[in-house]
């Protein structure tokens, strides 16, 4: 069939808002929500007592509310609650919803708070307004309320008035499930706690008779309902209860993998270390990585599992008082401090991260990251304490370690905790692809260090700003990630060397630093320490040198100034400092081969050696190569690397004298930074295109019509 002009006039403007409508869809993108490959699990505890304030509801998929009690004899409560002081009261008469006191069967799952609980619940009720797919759970039990549930788990009766009476719950406050929290079966918790060998087998049944009602409820209401467990990261609990058959009943188990150390020893450690430590082993006789957890529910399917993160940490006081409060470098995150009944820690012992954070390596407390457990810390010297947490980064291993292992998400104790940013909870949410809001990095941590002849302990991760009689120098290292714990380091002004500064004379800082790591092992970064060293603005030509011992001679590492400053990056340290050629040195280029060969290098450096290269550099050996970089060896690159360096062998200091290197180099500040993707601009075009399809097929169109109608 024959398609006329005016007919391709038409289809040309079709196509062409079709074109437009496609490319502005690209555009249109969710703000809150991204998709996994497949759904992750982000729950949050929700406490009435410290309840979060302004709370995004997208970056979680389920919320517990905690907690809710239960009526036995015609009370709820515990006589031993330690948060409640001696002379206020500890229990109270059970009520109904509506807060009137009423006549209860043991085993009626109430309120426990109802004057705050009648206010928090129908706030949580509405954070479904902001987020449809959100799940909300009442949790029963918790450490201070789990004192009666052995009894209500024994018996027939008393099961099905708890299961009845959770229907009754969830109902009256529009929740979507109840998570049993009881801490702990058989064994553990409050001393005062009713527990029985039996609690094993009655715990499963509970959780049956709680997953029979909820059943019924569905077919009557129309929607689901969920069953979950918290249970504790040890063997204890796995051979106290039974994981397989309970797995077989609930939707997931999360587990709360924290409190590994805490206070009621004086032996420092983490709160929820990722992996094994053998320091640890080594002082205290035994270690415990949480990512054991997935192994120690090893008869749950691993897509069942939720592995918990805390937002808290624990605080030690009374630390290595007999040495005056100085940390015992060789013992890492272990040291020697008070118990808690001894002596409370900041914060009488539990900071949530919210207050750990201003603290970081101001007053005295000194920020360390264990590479081991994947876990920092704080350590005051003048106040003798010690506080462990986690943060931005330590979440995102254990992240990483969710995804790899297969886990069905992450559980977080709680989300009041976090900073006002909710960056902890940024890191697991956009970590499990539930929100596409990433967290702000950790701050770098910043610590001054002045020159001394004596070793300071240094830590992994840290930003060491230098100083002399207290004053800035200008100078900054940029210690890596991976170094390890229990390093020191000493910053002397140089010596070595400057009876040797043949051609060169000294135009800023020269240093000499000596890093001592642990057990006198060597050690190389993978990543490479940020050296920077300040340049006077009318310094001519100046450069970064360093002391090469072995040769002795001082080999230039790099004349590349942004802002007022030199910064490369480095695997070892020696001597190094900022000079300029010495103008009353013979300028004839006989000076120890330091002087640039300005024929033969075209904007090249040759030093001693061979430099050919055309927008190259050549240092210590030969290099062919064009637009590329030869450091210590032969490169025969045409164009070099791809932004890289043939680094051949390093030299003896470790020194990395390319401009351009595969790690991150900080001398690269005046980067691409400000460039705008690659999609970006092709969307655009494509938007571009798109109007000029339109504009031309709307021209057809009419010009068609007009014609059609002087023919007519």
């Amino acid at each position: 069939m024959a398609v006329s002009r005016d007919q391709r006039g038409l289809f040309a403007l079709v196509f062409s808002l079709l074109l437009v409508l496609s490319s502005l869809s690209l555009l249109i993108q969710p703000t809150n929500t991204v998709h996994a490959e497949k759904a992750s699990i982000v729950l949050g505890y929700y406490t009435s007592w410290n309840p979060p304030e302004n709370l995004d509801p997208n970056k979680v998929t389920h919320i517990n509310y905690a907690f809710a009690d239960v009526c036995w004899e015609g009370e709820h409560g515990n006589p031993d609650n330690e948060e409640i002081p001696d002379d206020e009261p500890k229990t109270w008469s059970c009520k109904d919803f509506q807060g009137n006191e009423a006549e209860l069967a043991n085993g009626t799952i109430v309120l426990y708070d109802y004057e705050t609980d009648l206010v928090e619940l129908p706030k949580l009720a509405q954070l479904k307004n902001q987020n449809k797919d959100l799940k909300t759970l009442i949790s029963v039990g918790g450490w201070t309320l789990s004192n009666n549930l052995s009894l209500v788990a024994r018996t027939d009766e008393t099961r099905e008035t708890f299961a009845q009476s959770a229907v009754d719950f969830v109902r009256e406050f529009d929740l979507d499930g109840l998570d049993l929290d009881w801490e702990y079966p058989v064994a553990a918790g409050m001393p005062n706690n009713h527990r029985d060998p039996s609690d094993k087998e009655n715990h499963t049944l509970l959780l049956q008779a709680v997953r029979d009602a909820f059943n019924e409820a569905e077919k009557e209401d129309g929607r689901e309902y969920l069953v979950t467990i918290a249970g504790a990261a040890t063997w204890a609990y796995a051979e106290n209860n039974e994981l397989g058959k309970i797995a077989e009943i609930v939707d997931y188990m999360a587990i709360m993998s924290y409190d590994i150390n805490g206070t009621w020893t004086g032996l420092t450690g983490h709160n929820s270390p990722l992996y094994f430590d053998p320091l640890e082993e080594q002082v205290r006789g035994w270690s415990f990585g949480i990512a054991s957890t997935p192994n120690v529910y090893g008869a749950v399917p691993k897509d069942k599992l939720l592995l918990g993160l805390p937002f808290y940490g624990h605080s030690w006081a009374g630390c290595n008082e007999d040495n005056e409060g100085k940390k015992v470098m060789e013992n890492g995150a272990y040291q020697q401090c008070a118990a808690g009944w001894e002596k409370p820690g900041l914060g009488g012992g539990t900071l949530n991260y919210d207050v750990v954070k201003p603290l970081i390596n101001q007053d005295g407390y000194h920020y360390f990251f264990d590479n081991v457990a994947k876990v920092p810390y704080l350590y005051n010297e003048s106040k003798g304490e010690f506080i462990s947490y986690d943060n931005v980064e330590s979440l995102g291993y254990k992240v990483n370690f969710i995804k790899e292992t297969g886990l069905a998400g992450a559980m977080v104790w709680d989300l009041a905790g976090d900073d006002e940013d909710y960056n902890l909870l940024k890191t697991v949410s956009y970590g499990l692809g539930v929100s596409n809001e990433a967290p702000e990095p950790d701050p770098v941590p910043e610590v001054e260090i002045g020159l001394t002849d004596e070793f300071a302990p240094v830590s992994a991760g840290s930003l060491l700003k230098v100083l002399k009689d207290g004053e800035a120098t200008g100078v900054q290292i940029q210690l890596p990630t991976d170094l390890p714990e229990g390093t020191k380091l000493k910053i002397e002004e140089a010596t070595e060397g400057m009876d040797k500064l043949s051609g060169l004379k000294a135009d800023g800082p020269v240093y000499t630093f000596t890093f001592e790591y642990p057990d006198g092992e060597a050690f190389t970064s993978e990543e490479g320490f940020g050296l920077t060293f300040p340049v006077k603005e009318d310094s001519n030509d100046p450069a970064l040198y360093y002391f090469n011992s072995e040769d002795g001679e001082w080999e230039k590492v790099s004349n590349e100034v942004a802002q007022n400053e030199i910064t490369v990056i480095v695997s070892h340290f020696s001597t190094f400092g900022i000079f300029v050629e010495d103008e009353e040195i013979d300028n004839d280029g006989s000076v120890d081969g330091n002087k640039e060969d300005e024929d033969e290098d075209d904007n090249g450096t040759g030093t001693g050696g061979n430099g050919d290269d055309d927008n190259g550099t050549g240092t210590g050996g030969n290099d062919d190569g064009d637009n590329g970089t030869g450091t210590g060896g032969n490169n025969d690159d045409d164009n070099g690397d791809d932004n890289g360096t043939d680094k051949g062998k390093d030299d003896a200091n470790g020194i990395d004298k390319g401009t351009n290197n595969d790690k991150t180099d900080a001398g690269e500040k005046s980067g691409s930074s400000n460039k705008l993707p690659n999609t970006a601009t092709n969307l655009y075009n494509m938007l571009a295109v798109g109007f000029i399809v339109i504009l031309v097929g709307a021209g057809l169109f009419i010009y068609q019509r007009r014609k059609e109608l002087v023919k007519e």
